[in-house]
């Protein structure tokens, strides 16, 4: 990945948003593989409202502001964690090699770890 993040930032990969444009299709049209489209600006705007993702990269001086010397200090988080972050916080981009799309996000707009849940592309069946 040509991608690396540096200093307090995270890369992360945003869950896709949910398709609620087509969630009240009937289902006689959803057979037909019918979907309501949304505009690009529509679609750039629900992707960098994704506030859920899982880490893939950390920054080397993440959470150093936030008493990183002090006894029983642990990271906020890891690689691998899923979180939630500010809706609207850091940048979204694309790698461009494989062109798939990430947050590339400030440590301090990490709010709390997804415990038990699994990103949605992963293998659940093992």
């Amino acid at each position: 990945m040509p991608l690396i993040v540096k200093g307090h930032r995270l890369l992360v990969k945003p869950d896709a948003p949910k398709d609620s444009y087509n969630k009240d299709v009937p289902e006689e049209l959803k057979k037909l593989d019918f979907k309501i489209a949304m505009d690009s600006d529509q679609e750039k705007r629900e992707e960098v409202a994704a506030s859920i993702g899982t880490v893939v990269q950390v920054g080397n001086t993440c959470w150093s502001a936030f008493d990183r010397k002090s006894d029983g200090w642990e990271p906020w988080c890891k690689v691998g964690d899923r979180i939630t972050f500010s809706r609207y916080g850091g940048k979204l981009q694309q790698d461009p090699v494989t062109k798939e799309k990430f947050m590339v996000i400030n440590d301090e707009d990490v709010h709390c770890i997804v415990i038990g849940e699994k990103a949605p592309w992963e293998d659940t069946d093992g």
